[in-house]
């Protein structure tokens, strides 16, 4: 089996996995803003659990975003350096399907989910998920990634029925604009679990859709930027 290392820093935790031969090694860490001073340490902690070098590593994954700015492009970076080192192909995970796959762990009886990435400010990264009955994907996004300061649209539609209320359920940063009538419970100590994306990853390889380490960049979404235009510009 493939020796495989799963890296997600979209947000304010750490989260690492390791699959050696079936067995599963992760580390979760809260870090905030502080991954860089922390990961490689992190990193080399989890090798020593699982008894490997950096040259074993076989394929590597990584957090692709939405997300933090500064995070999604920390864990780019160390995926594309570590598959460098050993010559390992890469993956790259959308952040908020594996916030989807980590709140389909934490409830498995809910069958919709909101998933909510917090970007800066009052600015969230909103998207939905339905289970699914396939494996290793256990849900299917229906919403795609959309940056968002006010309630969309939407959210009324598909949510905002007494039916729809029990049916669906929040998970990750809850934003501060949330319509207090739109009741769904939120899973806000839900981040993604590097963990819970590992089967994922290995059938994108597996399907043949892993890439050479220079494909390791950061996913953009629609005005995911933190740079403003200036007075005079």
């Amino acid at each position: 089996m493939t020796n495989t290392l799963c890296i997600e820093t979209s947000g304010a935790h750490c989260s690492l996995a390791l699959s050696v031969a079936g067995q599963i090694y992760n580390l979760d860490r809260q870090l905030q803003r502080s991954h860089n001073q922390h990961l490689l340490s992190l990193l080399d902690e989890l090798l020593a659990q699982a008894g490997l070098r950096p040259p074993d590593i076989e394929l590597v994954a990584f957090g692709c975003g939405p997300g933090s700015f500064t995070g999604v492009r920390i864990a780019a970076a160390a995926c594309q350096a570590i598959a460098l080192a050993s010559d390992a192909p890469v993956v790259a995970l959308p952040s908020s399907l594996a916030l989807a796959l980590s709140a389909q762990q934490a409830a498995p009886e809910a069958r919709s989910f909101v998933c909510s990435i917090k970007s800066r400010g009052d600015a969230y990264y909103l998207s939905t998920f339905v289970a699914a009955d396939s494996t290793p994907l256990a849900v299917r996004q229906i919403r795609e990634d959309e940056l968002l300061d006010t309630p969309p649209a939407w959210l009324d539609d598909e949510c905002g029925s007494d039916e729809a209320q029990a049916a669906w359920v929040g998970a990750g940063s809850q934003p501060p604009w949330w319509p207090p009538r739109i009741t769904m419970p939120w899973m806000t100590q839900v981040f993604p679990r590097a963990r819970d994306s590992m089967a994922w990853v290995i059938q994108q390889h597996e399907a043949g859709l892993s890439q050479s380490a220079e494909h390791a960049l950061p996913r953009y979404i629609v005005g995911d930027s933190p740079w403003k235009k200036s007075a005079s510009g």
